[in-house]
């Protein structure tokens, strides 16, 4: 019968072993999901990866991000396929024919294969790919096909090995959630975070998620599509509402040079990524957060701060979006948040099910009408908590305090059994509130990208800021 397996013949390049490839990993191997000791799956490099496709034997490759929940879940399904494939995941110069490349180390690599949500398992063969792998399909059956191997002859009757959950709670689960406010909290103090250090990784954040588009011309596409959603719902309420004052400037210069055209080229695009951060910056923020560690942290950051506003904005009372939405209210603010999930995050289903949550107006959203910055901050708030408390489950974490913030974070944040959400909100305001120094502190931050940034890491488990939008 024939195995599939790729004979000895002359290849466009000798096949690289496990060993090797493993080795010429970069430091930020550490967080790849496929570097583990004895893996079938080699976790590549970008230079690595045109080398393992360009052979005349089939590959598969797992386009991923290490900060993607759904990524992380999915891993064990390809990791189990692997295993399933027994010797057919190996050519006869024993190089697996399963990799994996991490679009967080290696950006540009993933932008030119227009890969548009995360994971993507893509077929190979003599360096062009062939065909790109449904989530909704059979994944063996997938593998077997693209490989050219006998087909699965038996199904197994224990599936759970390929089974991913949704990383949020079902909609009709949210309103009925319990959180979690007793004993020891998963999360670690943040003693000397400040809110100049949050709205950094905020802002960076989104210039990240900003970077993964792809540039191309013609009106109708899917870059002018997102061109026109940053025009009309993200930028205006940006330059608006976001704390802090340098980075609503630089993204009211970047609005402006985008509207300059009808048709955005790729020179327009970069030229306005430039003004909100450096393109090392963009591309690889994971050396640069300063409170964070993610991407999914940092996005946090981000939209909190979106809710919380301008407070000088916001003297006489009531909501802040005036000059966006034309009332007081929050309501593009909240619109806003759902484009920037919609069009620009990369984890599909995350994506797909925070999309779920926010029409189905769970967490409070549409209890008011017009809604008002202290509704939006509350509303993101319980949306967030409900997310610790599932996922936290999930794992397993059982008897653990999953709600933010901790008990010696806000003690008056705090009532018996239940979170007293007026003091909830000052907080929030005071931890993305930048006065005084700390004003000038994130002004200078911005007008110098390419300084050194601080790095602040947290040493202990960082469910808090990885979990709304992943595992």
């Amino acid at each position: 019968m024939f195995s599939g397996r790729c004979p000895r013949t002359p290849c466009y390049v000798c096949p690289l072993t496990t060993l090797c490839l493993l080795a010429s990993l970069p430091v930020i191997g550490a967080q790849q999901l496929f570097t583990e000791s004895g893996s079938k799956i080699l976790e590549l490099s970008d230079t690595e990866f045109h080398r393992f496709v360009a052979t005349g034997c089939s590959k598969l490759v797992l386009l991923y991000a290490h900060w993607c929940g759904h990524c992380v879940q999915f891993s064990p399904k390809y990791k189990a396929l692997a295993e399933a494939l027994g010797n057919d995941a190996f050519d006869e110069e024993g190089q697996s024919r399963l990799a994996a490349v991490d679009c967080a180390a290696y950006p540009a690599l993933c932008r030119s294969l227009h890969v548009q949500g995360f994971p993507t398992l893509k077929h190979f063969k003599n360096g062009t790919e062939v065909s790109t792998y449904d989530l909704a399909e059979d994944l063996e059956g997938f593998a077997r096909g693209s490989l050219g191997l006998s087909p699965v002859v038996a199904v197994p009757t224990d599936q759970s090995a390929y089974q991913t959950k949704s990383p949020l709670p079902e909609v009709d689960e949210y309103n009925s959630v319990v959180m979690m406010m007793h004993g020891e909290s998963i999360f670690s103090r943040e003693a000397g975070v400040t809110a100049a250090m949050r709205l950094f990784d905020g802002r960076l954040a989104f210039a990240n998620l900003l970077e993964t588009v792809v540039p191309s011309s013609g009106r109708g596409t899917l870059f002018s599509e997102k061109i026109r959603v940053l025009r009309e719902k993200i930028l205006p309420v940006v330059t608006a509402s976001y704390p802090d004052p340098a980075f609503r400037r630089v993204s009211k210069r970047m609005l402006d040079l985008i509207n300059t055209s009808a048709d955005v080229d790729e020179g327009i695009w970069r030229r306005g990524l430039d003004l909100l951060f450096s393109k090392d910056l963009r591309l690889y923020p994971d050396k640069h957060w300063k409170h964070c560690r993610n991407l999914n942290c940092g996005l946090w950051q981000f939209l909190h701060g979106l809710t919380l506003g301008d407070f000088r904005a916001d003297q006489s009372g009531g909501g802040f979006m005036a000059t966006v939405s034309g009332g007081r209210t929050n309501s593009a603010v909240m619109a806003c948040i759902r484009a920037i999930v919609a069009e620009f995050f990369q984890c599909d289903r995350c994506r797909k099910h925070f999309i779920e949550g926010y029409d189905k107006c769970v967490a409070g959203r549409c209890d008011m009408v017009n809604p008002d910055r202290k509704h939006t901050a509350l509303w993101l708030w319980r949306f967030h908590n409900m997310v610790n408390d599932r996922t936290s489950r999930e794992k397993g974490i059982t008897g653990k305090d999953t709600t933010w913030p901790t008990k010696d974070e806000c003690p008056q944040c705090r009532t018996v059994g239940a979170f007293d959400e007026n003091q909830v909100y000052i907080f929030l305001r005071e931890s993305y509130f930048v006065g005084g120094s700390e004003q000038q502190e994130t002004a200078g931050n911005l007008q110098s990208n390419y300084a050194e940034v601080r790095s602040y890491r947290r040493r202990s488990n960082d469910l808090l800021y990885s979990d709304l939008f992943g595992e």
